[in-house]
């Protein structure tokens, strides 16, 4: 019973620290202090997702775009379309179209690319 009530006790924790560690801006000056583009995007990019799913989206818009314009990556595509995707959940139609022009222009035949062309479709028709 004792080590269960530690183990709660440590998870609890590392999970306060690691929610200071981020709100208090350390582990963006730490990414940005140890530039490893592979990893660093990785993360950024899956912060963003997880910030998105949580309904954060103004933070997530901050992390995917960091995500899909600080590294020069294959993952970034994937950071930029989602990045455009949250645009287009959140209503912000004239800079989702303005980002899909972009990723259509740096990523023409990305997998997400014919997705991104259909938006900007159905958004310029109507």
């Amino acid at each position: 019973m004792k080590k269960l009530f530690v183990l709660i006790v440590v998870v609890a924790a590392a999970f306060f620290w690691a929610k200071d560690f981020v709100q208090s801006g350390r582990l963006e000056k730490y990414l940005d202090k140890h530039p490893n583009p592979a990893l660093n995007e990785h993360i950024e990019y899956f912060w963003g997702m997880a910030l998105s799913m949580a309904g954060h989206n103004d933070s997530a818009l901050y992390r995917l775009q960091r995500a899909a314009t600080k590294y020069d990556v294959p993952a970034a595509a994937d950071a930029m379309a989602d990045y455009i995707k949250v645009l287009e959940d959140t209503g912000h139609r004239e800079k989702m179209l303005e980002q899909a022009d972009v990723f259509l222009d740096k990523y023409p035949n990305h997998d997400k690319a014919d997705i991104i062309r259909r938006k900007i479709a159905y958004f310029r028709q109507g």
